[in-house]
């Protein structure tokens, strides 16, 4: 497991330090992520979870570079030992789609409207084969995509291959998307609610799928979801964001049965458990209160407010990331205060 803080100096695919992440607004100043110290290594699938408006899709899109203009960022994300924040766009090019991947909350966006899916399905196959030093083939292309669109479950992928993106569904558009990430086969992948327009079935094969992919391929993959029962089935870790912060880091199975940040234990308790709803008598728990604005962040831990352990130091000083029983934390009752 690699965990976000370490004492020693260990390499990994992917390793972000102290990254911060803002916008510029007409409003004032959006800081949207801060000290952001994550390290994610070959092979790992990491559910990134949280609450709407958590930061969670703003750390996919940075590690991707694909924030909007108006954004602002500092720190590192070190990919192989490149840091890509020091690239120039046309130099993250060479980076995007077989080293970084990300599948965008809106498919749509991630689709050329007036290409067919075969061609930029075929064009994600010669991409691969170019930075793999195969050598292009026309019909080798046509047959990875057709083997991606049969792999996500497509009754008629050679009709698919001819359509337009306007002519699919949006469930049909996630899918394509995500035969595209088959085939380009990165380094990291990052799935940003990948599977929200999919029936249960689908989901399922998708999330087999990105299981396969990374143990195959050692890729990692960073799963950003608001469902921490999703993240619990797919991911070997979970990380957990409240207001642009990391609050608990840890395995899935230690995160899972024993959730140390009192969020973490929120985000759980509000899980449903069917068995106990046999005598119908079993009301779901919830987190009281709603997440902060980034426009107006509380003072000190940004959790307090919403928090039925809060003492005073957590309303004047915001915790540090520290290690705690295998895992990292950020809250008060595990150090200090």
């Amino acid at each position: 497991m690699a965990v976000g803080l370490h004492t020693e100096v260990v390499v990994m695919l992917l390793s972000i330090r102290d990254l911060f992440v803002g916008y510029k607004m007409v409003m004032g100043a959006l800081h949207v992520l801060d000290d952001i110290n994550l390290d994610v290594d070959k092979g790992e699938i990491v559910g990134i979870v949280g609450e709407s408006g958590s930061g969670k899709s703003t750390l996919g899109q940075a590690i991707a570079r694909v924030l909007p203009g108006n954004a602002v960022v500092s720190g590192r994300i070190m990919v192989d030992g490149v840091n890509l924040l020091e690239l120039s766009g046309g130099e993250m090019e060479k980076y995007r789609g077989t080293t970084v991947f990300m599948i965008l909350q809106n498919p749509f966006t991630s689709l050329n409207p007036v290409k067919t899916v075969g061609y930029q399905l075929m064009e994600a196959a010669r991409i691969r084969m170019v930075r793999s030093g195969e050598r292009y083939s026309e019909d080798r292309a046509y047959e990875m995509a057709i083997q991606a669109l049969k792999d996500l479950r497509f009754p008629d992928p050679e009709v698919i291959m001819l359509r337009y993106p306007h002519q699919l569904s949006g469930g049909q558009i996630q899918r394509v998307v995500l035969a595209m990430s088959l085939i380009l086969k990165p380094k990291i992948l990052i799935a940003d609610e990948p599977t929200s327009a999919l029936d249960v079935t689908i989901q399922a094969q998708v999330i087999n799928l990105f299981k396969e992919l990374s143990r195959e391929m050692e890729s990692a993959i960073l799963f950003i979801t608001h469902d921490i029962s999703l993240a619990y089935v797919i991911s070997t870790r979970i990380v957990v964001l409240y207001a642009g912060r990391i609050m608990e880091d840890g395995d899935v199975e230690s995160i899972i049965r024993e959730p140390m940040h009192p969020y973490t234990q929120g985000l759980i308790a509000g899980v449903p458990d069917l068995s106990k709803f046999v005598s119908g008598r079993v009301k779901l728990q919830s987190i009281p209160g709603n997440p902060p604005s980034f426009l107006d962040l509380p003072s000190g831990c940004k959790f307090h407010p919403r928090c039925p352990y809060v003492k005073d130091v957590c309303k004047v000083q915001e915790p540090p990331l520290t290690k705690h029983d295998n895992r990292v934390i950020r809250c008060w009752l595990y150090g200090g205060g």
